[in-house]
């Protein structure tokens, strides 16, 4: 019984910090991608 609960938190240990990762890895890349859009902008208002 003891087994189940501990792989059990375990398991969620490890997807929260999976799921934490992916969605620090998503606001990267949207910020990287929005500073490509603004530097565009920028010159091509030129």
């Amino acid at each position: 019984m003891n087994y189940i609960i501990i792989i059990s938190v375990a398991a969620y240990l490890v997807m929260s910090l999976m799921a934490f990762q992916i969605i620090e890895a998503c606001k990267h890349e949207t910020q990287e991608i929005s500073k490509r859009y603004i530097y565009r902008e920028k010159y091509s208002a030129l």
